[in-house]
């Protein structure tokens, strides 16, 4: 089954979704059979995708007692949650699936490209790791500009690359306490995914400030979050991990 046909399958189920009346809620554990169906048989028993569906609230313990008008929004509610499940499912289809891969290059290269915001001073620390397990950092600012244009110079880089890390730093204030990534960033991680494939890609939130929560981007899922906590902290073992399983020859004790 090609991936456009996957991304139907699960389109019309949503259409089915939006279409039920609470009158028929009945009707939502038929489409509810047919995705939990679908997921098995096409993202495999151990997807997490199957959790997330079972475990969305149509009611609450107080049901009985409420009126009508708010156990049908209660029921909406539960209603949206579920679709909005089912588009995530599409997300991970269209980024995910092995069709996307077939061109991707087999051969390990030792460059690993570092995305990153405006701070410098986690950029640096990663890279200095990325270095002492014997691999390149490549980070965009420090190569030549060779008359190339910022994104073609990006796409030049990225073309060997193997793995990419990609740093979410408190940029972009939102409110009071929370905050995001440059969308350059957010861009830059799209992109490696759809290339890499979330396998050989790794991100590192930036938690050392407890006064600055980082937004974690919420249309790209399946991907390694790591939070960064200091220069020294567990991400970087868990880093490591990350770049064994993809292949790399690389080990825990080079960081000592």
């Amino acid at each position: 089954m090609n991936k456009e046909t996957k991304i139907k399958i699960v389109n019309d189920i949503i259409t089915k979704i939006i279409a039920i009346n609470y009158e028929f809620k009945d009707e939502l554990l038929s489409c509810k059979d047919e995705i939990n169906s679908f997921i098995r048989n096409i993202l495999g028993d151990n997807s997490i995708w199957t959790a997330r569906i079972n475990q969305i609230s149509y009611f609450n313990y107080h049901y009985k007692a409420l009126t009508i008008t708010d156990k049908i929004t209660k029921w909406n509610s539960g209603k949206a949650e579920f679709v909005n499940v089912l588009k995530s499912i599409i997300n991970e289809i269209t980024l995910y699936d092995k069709d996307n891969f077939d061109s991707i290059r087999k051969l390990k290269t030792k460059k690993i490209f570092i995305v990153h915001g405006q701070n410098d001073t986690i950029k640096v620390t990663v890279a200095r790791i990325i270095e002492k397990l014997g691999l390149i950092p490549i980070i965009l600012h420090e190569q030549p500009e060779l008359g190339r244009t910022i994104i073609e110079k990006f796409e030049m880089l990225s073309e060997d690359i193997s793995f990419a890390i990609v740093i979410l730093s408190a940029d972009d204030k939102i409110s009071n306490k929370s905050y995001r990534a440059r969308q350059n960033v957010i861009f830059e991680l799209g992109y490696f995914t759809s290339q890499l494939g979330r396998n050989n890609l790794a991100v590192l939130y930036d938690k050392s400030d407890k006064d600055k929560v980082i937004e974690i981007p919420s249309d790209i899922t399946g991907v390694l979050y790591l939070p960064y906590d200091s220069p020294d902290g567990s991400w970087r073992l868990k880093l490591v991990k990350e770049l064994q399983t993809a292949g790399f020859s690389v080990g825990a004790n080079d960081l000592f």
